[in-house]
């Protein structure tokens, strides 16, 4: 018996629809963030992020860059710092992720989606998959100061 893999796509869109009600709530007002970043003991990668609410302390989400090219992995608070380094993309807590250019002065943040042609690149069974596609949420960019 087999079962043709696009079945499993209804479960992908309720997954996705209930994951952006519970992260896009609308607000009238600005929320004071600071975003902490703790380095491992010696100062090396892998670098681990906490938005906190800048009242609270509360950690509202944490992120993970395990090296200088790799993308930081956003996910919310559910993830502790200890399974952090483990959190696998495809977990509930994913949020995202944030990709920089080669200078550093702009950003794209990218929602919870999946990267479909470098998997496809790495595994050609992956194809068939039903996997929504990567898109974009938004562009942040600033100019350098040279002076």
């Amino acid at each position: 018996c087999s079962t043709p893999l696009w079945i499993l796509s209804g479960v992908l869109k309720q997954e996705m629809t209930a994951k952006g009600e519970r992260w896009q709530t609308p607000t009238d007002c600005y929320t004071l963030c600071q975003v902490h970043r703790i380095r491992s003991e010696d100062g090396a990668y892998p670098h681990t992020y906490e938005m906190r609410l800048d009242h609270s302390d509360e950690v509202v989400m944490r992120a993970l860059r395990e090296n200088e090219r790799s993308a930081c992995r956003i996910f919310s608070r559910g993830v502790g710092l200890d399974a952090l380094a483990s959190a696998s993309d495809h977990c509930e807590e994913y949020l995202g992720c944030i990709e920089p250019n080669f200078w550093g002065t702009a950003f794209t943040v990218y929602d919870s989606g999946t990267d479909v042609d470098a998997l496809a690149a790495s595994s050609k069974e992956a194809v068939q998959l039903p996997l929504r596609r990567r898109s974009p949420v938004c562009a942040i960019g600033y100019e350098t100061n040279v002076l």
